[in-house]
């Protein structure tokens, strides 16, 4: 019998497939072995029920390789988190050290005008956030961040400690998606950076989004923070 000539096509296609890797958008993390992805096109995060979850880390960890993919990746590949590649590239999770400390208490600046100014920066990051999330969504938001970064940024520690005062200590609560982001932005108005962690917790589901710098948790307690594990880093 003659195979028809899109069979063929298919066949030669997936004779090149080497292995998969994550979409453009898309990261994944391992938290309480359970495989977690969160697609930031569509704001959304998709976890693999149990079994998959297993077959799947199993096949992380045997190296990935294409002739033995586990059954979670036609449904990952059809959900839009995976695609098909010619290279081998093994597909690893967000691997990020949380530090050890949170930032101190702030203190009120040195002068009238300097706590003005923090009070009035810090409140005009957080009406730019929240416009931004409104028009561009959550993908718009992180695309944003990240070409708002500086060349050789300041630390972030003083700046990071005005924006703290300005919004006060319990600044999170209910709201740590804008109110990170807003603190990224302070930040990059004034030549500085911090990374934006997203983090999961599985069972039960809950999400959590902070900024650290290589020492400290900026806007967040460390006992708190660690409870989630990173599932993207900006």
């Amino acid at each position: 019998m003659t195979q028809s000539a899109p069979a063929a096509l298919c066949r030669r296609r997936l004779a090149r497939v080497m292995g998969w890797e994550l979409a453009p958008h898309v990261s994944f993390c391992v938290a309480s072995d359970r495989v977690l992805f969160l697609d930031v096109r569509h704001d959304r995060y998709f976890a693999l029920p149990g079994t998959m979850s297993a077959s799947f880390r199993a096949w992380l960890e045997s190296g990935g390789r294409a002739d033995h993919a586990p059954p979670a990746i036609p449904l990952l590949v059809e959900a839009g988190l995976l695609r098909a590649t010619v290279a081998a590239v093994p597909l690893q999770p967000v691997n990020l050290a949380i530090p050890t400390r949170s930032l101190p208490k702030a203190s009120a600046p040195a002068t009238r005008l300097a706590a003005l100014r923090a009070w009035t920066g810090a409140h005009a990051s957080l009406y730019r956030t929240r416009r931004r999330l409104r028009a561009d969504g959550l993908h718009g938001l992180i695309a944003h961040a990240r070409t708002a970064r500086p060349g050789t940024p300041l630390p972030p520690r003083p700046f990071a400690l005005g924006f703290q005062f300005a919004r006060g200590p319990r600044a999170l609560e209910g709201d740590c998606l804008p109110a990170s982001f807003a603190m990224l932005d302070f930040l990059h108005r004034r030549g500085s950076d911090a990374r934006a962690v997203f983090g999961v917790i599985a069972n039960p589901f809950r999400a959590h989004c902070w900024l650290q710098s290589e020492t400290e948790i900026l806007n967040d307690d460390v006992d708190h923070v660690r409870a989630f594990t990173p599932i993207l880093v900006l």
